[in-house]
């Protein structure tokens, strides 16, 4: 515990303090006594273990302190200088700051320590992590306030958008698509007007999703034609509420699976994996582990567009897939047809946490797939627990849930056979996985 003068106003205030540890988000973490308040918790994000630091604390939430870093008065032996011009500035990344390798290490551990603790007998594969400038799809927020035109991301814990020039984990062309809107959009926005952008990259290019609550026109919009020419812009939609409207098409809208003449059609701002390099091994580990002469009927639940679903296809397997966006679902459909496909394939459009499909309809099947969003589906696993299937294949990018759902199984007479780490969202606290359970 740290002994540092304290005083007795905690709101805007200066202290040094020695960071302790680095915590599962990434933040540098120290416990601290404060007269007031008793024992609390600060965070301190871009600080390293062992760092005395100074801070002004800002933010105070049941004995949780958020810190931000003045000044290192000392330096870690495992700090090094971040590769992006933005950090510190962007809230993308919160680790560029520590030697890669102990990076890794703290990652691994993040997963390794969790589930060893329910689960003995699981075997951890080595964690393995995507290049830089690999990352496909992008959330870019707009706004102009103020005769000021903001595009970029949002900085750590706040709605402020930093403007990027440069960006070491997406994909170049993306951000490439990125900086020549800038110009455009600040000429057609209204103070007051924000946007998101989904800009997935696919095939032929960039795929753009506007998303906004602002009323806007055509005439506003008339530039995009000649831009897109010079962007490989593929296709424009316009997202209000739940409706989509196509604003422009110039190009097919295939995304092409890796080492395979295979291929899904993403909706506008869909959902697929953010890296080709996750995607080929998850394919492959699914593939893989169904690598035998029987034909399995398999239950995918929150199927996406088809990622998992058109190579198991392909390779002869019965799939039931579920999902509740109806236009993954169409895609689904048209892209099994167009493959030849489709004639092993039902599907249907579900809202998985309202009406989890029922463990006696689960029984149907040899195998269940899921992957859920990041807040995991305990209700859908708590069905498949109770269920007779015998093997699940689990997928999610979020450890915490992760962890919660897999107890659920592992209590029901499963065992989790294998995990694979895979680090596709680099230098954040958020790891890909994808596990093996049996029983």
């Amino acid at each position: 515990m740290n002994e540092f003068p304290v005083d007795k106003s905690q709101s805007d205030k200066f202290v040094k303090i020695k960071i302790e540890k680095l915590n599962k988000f990434g933040l540098g973490n120290v416990k601290k006594y404060f007269p007031e308040h008793g024992l609390c918790y600060i965070d301190v994000p871009y600080t390293l273990p062992g760092e005395v630091s100074l801070i002004k604390i800002n933010k105070n939430k049941s004995k949780k302190f958020l810190g931000t870093l003045v000044k290192s008065e000392t330096h870690s032996p495992n700090r090094i200088v971040p590769n992006c011009v933005h950090f510190k500035k962007c809230g993308g990344c919160l680790i560029q700051h520590l030697d890669f390798e102990k990076y890794l290490n703290w990652k691994f551990e993040l997963i390794l320590s969790p589930i060893s603790e329910i689960s003995s007998q699981t075997e951890f594969k080595e964690i393995l992590f995507a290049k830089t400038f690999s990352r496909r799809r992008a959330k870019v927020f707009v706004k102009k306030k103020d005769n000021l035109f903001f595009i970029g991301f949002k900085k750590f814990k706040s709605n402020d958008i930093t403007d990027i020039s440069n960006c070491i984990i997406l994909e170049p062309k993306i951000l490439k698509v990125v900086k020549s809107l800038e110009k455009h959009l600040n000429k057609v926005l209204k103070n007051g007007d924000n946007l998101t952008l989904h800009l997935n990259k696919i095939d032929a290019g960039i795929d753009v999703l506007i998303e906004t609550k602002n009323e806007l026109n055509y005439q506003q919009l008339n530039f995009f034609s000649d831009w897109a020419k010079h962007n490989e812009i593929v296709r424009i939609s316009l997202k209000k509420k739940n409706y989509y409207e196509l604003i422009a098409l110039y190009d097919k809208s295939y995304l092409s699976l890796p080492n395979s003449n295979l291929y899904i059609l993403p909706p506008p701002g869909g959902f697929f994996q953010a890296t080709k390099f996750a995607e080929e091994i998850m394919v492959k580990s699914i593939l893989h582990y169904l690598n035998s002469h029987k034909k399995y009927k398999i239950l995918e639940l929150f199927c996406g567009a088809g990622t998992f679903t058109i190579p198991l296809l392909k390779n002869k397997h019965k799939l039931y897939s579920i999902d509740l966006d109806v236009h993954s679902i169409n895609n689904l459909i048209q892209a099994s047809k167009d493959q030849g496909l489709y004639n092993n394939l039902e599907t249907s459009i579900e809202n998985l946490f309202k009406n989890p499909v029922e463990n006696k309809f689960i029984d149907n099947f040899d195998l269940v797939i899921i992957d859920p969003p990041r807040i995991g589906a305990k209700s859908q696993f708590l069905k498949i627990a109770q269920s007779k299937v015998k093997k699940v294949i689990s997928i999610s990018c979020n450890i915490k849930s992760f962890t919660s759902d897999a107890k659920i199984l592992l209590n029901n007479g499963f065992k989790l056979k294998t995990l694979i780490p895979i680090d596709q969202f680099l230098y954040t606290y958020h790891l890909e996985i994808i596990a093996f359970f049996e029983r």
